[in-house]
């Protein structure tokens, strides 16, 4: 196993699935109330770690993210985007002009996925060679 070959053991792969109920108060009978807890093996999640960090260096260093980008950056968070929000609505309110926010709820994006075809593609195959 390696990085250039873009595989990992299959047994490394393998997790443990525990449903827990989304919030308490919620029927524990109906399945949509559950979110899966996937318990992996440790070394996957020490493999995991390690990749993620080199992936994150790289990008820093090599302009592939925007400037704007908050999420998954070392030192960004929320709380800098919603203060580059604030600055940008500031400086457009003393220029005289207006601003338009438009806020999306993505809290359920997860609810409405087939998970039929999500399995079926989890199975399939790619190699970082097959990757724009």
């Amino acid at each position: 196993m390696s990085t250039n070959e873009s595989v990992m053991p299959l047994c490394w792969k393998r997790a443990t699935i525990t449903p827990l109920l989304n919030r308490s108060g919620l029927d524990k009978e109906d399945i949509k109330n559950h979110r899966p807890i996937y318990k992996l093996p440790f070394i996957s999640k020490l493999i995991e770690n390690a990749v993620a960090r080199l992936i994150e260096e790289r990008s820093e260093h090599s302009d592939l993210r925007d400037n704007y980008q908050a999420a998954y950056r070392r030192g960004h968070s929320t709380e800098t985007a919603l203060t580059k929000v604030y600055t940008n609505i500031a400086e457009t309110h003393d220029e005289g002009s207006m601003t338009a926010l438009i806020k999306l709820d993505l809290s359920a994006a997860f609810d409405v996925i087939n998970n039929p075809i999500l399995l079926k593609r989890s199975e399939l195959s790619f190699s970082s060679k097959e990757m724009p």
